[in-house]
């Protein structure tokens, strides 16, 4: 039996002064009264759905007033159900599946026949896969009911069930809720302003001017005993979550769509920006050289002959023996000159010789000497500790250089030099055993890249003398700087676009579903099991959305020979602040939406109508 004590109702004005009332078990108890007169407000309190104190409510001699709502959650799903105005249905499934769910929510599982058996009960015949929608108004309200019958709980709430029914309909839904109060001994509450109503009723309550009126009182008798289901059915998350997604996949689309289009803009001006820059640094590349020249610093004992502290390999770091060219009695420093340096934007003149290259200034000194270079005789010397070795080769020069062409292997690359073809000094060093007696003063190494250049020069600096010959390495420096910038810019420009754009589609989102968290709420479910179903629904959304993205940026950094994994990571860091959000806005929403301001607001909207 329930009590209420103390209860009075009032918005901006009193709608019912402080009364009791007292609800028999098993019996029909009807609350009548003029439209406006507060016989929902009363119902709704009674189904503890309001957020109003101040009053007693006593069940078995326990006042549940003084209980939390999540213990007011639990009493809604075992002890009460709810056939609504608007009735009780949730548009993604069909009867069956509003059978099923109900019945989830009771924990109870019946057998097909005991499905088609309930729905004979309230007299009603449709096939299991018919969609809500196209009930009529009486059969959906008699489904509502049968609904009522799956979840199985004692106390039955029905606010206005036949106020949008025609006379005949009427009829019907009063006769099956007298048969089903005696049939199952359920508790049937319900409010109507319907002359027919009191026919059914055991119990009459009017409220008339602010007061509430005890109009018909019925004896109380020995409870009728309930049948009690050994078997089980949880609430499934995944599968309410998929028909959900399955209905309303339109609007599940509209929002993956959305979030996706918005990362994909975002990768693609993140891949963008990067291909540009690479092709900016690039340039640069073909006009310089990524080459050092490695020598022993005043600080180190020696310079150290172990390629693998340089971490290159043989191919790529080439031991440099202080040479000389002796042209016309007079002494040049000899450098190498290795395939990789592209010296075709530099030739000046081409002359008959076999691998030595004259620099401008090295050719101006001859013509001032009035030597001719075509007949020229070059010889190399190597120092070693023990004196100078001469070369057995003699070299005739073979192309001079423009005054464009700088030597960074000297202090001043535009001192006067001759040029060596590596090979030609690595078969001289062979041969007078340079490389064997450690003569050599340093190395030069070739990196793959301006990025790899940079790094070796600051992780060698610090032991070694470095010179580097990459001539416009600020201009790449700032280009990458700006990059960078940009790549942030671009990131935080993306982040709070997509956080804007859920956050606007979320709040449509969850006002679409309004209801349907407002009937989970009204029946029993709690809070954290809501949240965990929307949950689900973000986690197949934003799956979708990972997948597609990933896809786009799989494809544009193999377009563009770019590597993935920091598109990939950038896409997760989005996708995980737009989980947060999302999280964040879903535990707002659920917990402060209000089961009375929904059900009026669906009502309200029904009477627009």
């Amino acid at each position: 039996m329930i009590q209420i004590e103390g209860l009075k109702i009032a918005f901006d004005t009193v709608v019912l002064n402080a009364s009791d009332i007292r609800i028999p078990e098993n019996r029909i108890t009807l609350i009548k009264g003029a439209s406006g007169s507060g016989k929902t407000s009363l119902l709704y309190r009674i189904g503890l759905v309001s957020s109003d104190k101040g009053f007693r409510y006593l069940v078995d001699g326990e006042d549940l007033m003084s209980w939390d709502e999540k213990k007011k959650a639990s009493f809604r799903g075992s002890r009460l159900s709810f056939v609504l105005q608007d009735n009780s249905m949730f548009e993604q499934y069909d009867v069956l599946g509003n059978l099923k769910l109900y019945a989830s929510f009771g924990h109870k599982r019946y057998s097909e026949e005991e499905y088609k058996k309930i729905l004979r009960s309230v007299r009603l015949r449709v096939p299991f896969n018919q969609p809500v929608q196209t009930l009529s108004g009486g059969e959906r309200q008699r489904l509502a009911i049968a609904c009522c019958l799956c979840k199985d709980t004692p106390i039955i709430l029905m606010d206005e069930p036949t106020s949008f029914l025609d006379e005949q309909n009427e009829k019907t839904v009063f006769s099956v809720m007298q048969s089903i109060a005696h049939e199952y001994g359920k508790t049937i509450i319900f409010s109507s302003h319907s002359s027919a109503a009191q026919d059914i009723a055991d119990e009459i309550y009017e409220i008339k001017n602010r007061e509430l009126h005890e109009t018909r009182h019925c004896e109380d008798v020995a409870c009728l005993p309930r049948k009690h289901r050994i078997s089980s059915e949880k609430l499934s998350w995944l599968s309410y979550s998929l028909f959900f997604h399955k209905k309303f996949r339109k609007l599940e689309n509209t929002i993956v769509l959305v979030i996706t289009t918005i990362i994909i803009m975002v990768t693609g001006l993140s891949i963008y920006s990067t291909h540009s820059t690479a092709k900016s640094i690039h340039a640069f590349e073909e006009l310089c050289e990524n080459q050092l020249f490695v020598t022993k610093d005043a600080r180190a004992a020696t310079v150290n002959n172990d390629l693998d502290a340089f971490s290159f390999s043989e191919e790529d770091a080439y031991p440099f023996v202080r040479t000389y060219a002796v042209i016309e009695g007079r002494t040049y420093p000899a450098l190498p000159l290795f395939k990789q340096n592209d010296i075709s934007p530099y030739i000046s003149y081409k002359l008959q010789g076999n691998g030595v290259y004259l620099s401008e200034t090295l050719y101006q000194d001859l013509i001032q000497a009035h030597v001719n270079p075509a007949d020229l005789s070059v010889h190399l010397i190597a120092q070693s500790p023990s004196g100078l070795i001469e070369c057995q080769e003699v070299f005739v020069p073979e192309i001079i250089l423009s005054s464009a062409y700088k030597c960074y292997y000297l202090s001043d690359p535009s001192l006067p030099c001759a040029l060596v073809d590596h090979e030609i000094l690595d078969r001289f060093y062979k041969e007078c055993g340079a490389y064997e007696s450690d003569q050599y003063i340093g190395y030069t190494i070739f990196a793959n890249s301006f990025e790899e250049y940079r790094e070796t020069v600051l992780r060698l600096r610090e032991s070694h003398g470095v010179q580097g010959f990459f001539a416009y390495g600020k201009e790449v420096e700032q280009l990458t700087l700006s990059a960078k910038r940009m790549h942030r810019i671009i990131g935080i420009s993306g982040h709070l676009l997509a956080i804007t754009a859920t956050a606007m589609l979320e709040m449509m989102y969850f006002h679409k579903r309004n209801k349907e968290t407002m009937l989970l709420k009204l029946n029993g479910v709690a809070n954290a099991q809501i949240l965990g179903i929307l949950l689900l629904n973000m986690a197949l959304r934003l799956f979708v959305v990972f997948a597609l993205s990933g896809i786009f940026a799989a494809g544009a950094c193999h377009a563009f020979q770019i590597p993935l994994s920091s598109y990939i990571a950038t896409n997760l860091l989005i996708l995980c602040c737009i989980t947060l959000i999302e999280a964040f806005l879903m535990f707002w929403h659920i917990k402060n939406i209000s089961i009375e301001s929904v059900i009026r607001e669906q009502e309200q909207a029904k009477l627009n109508a």
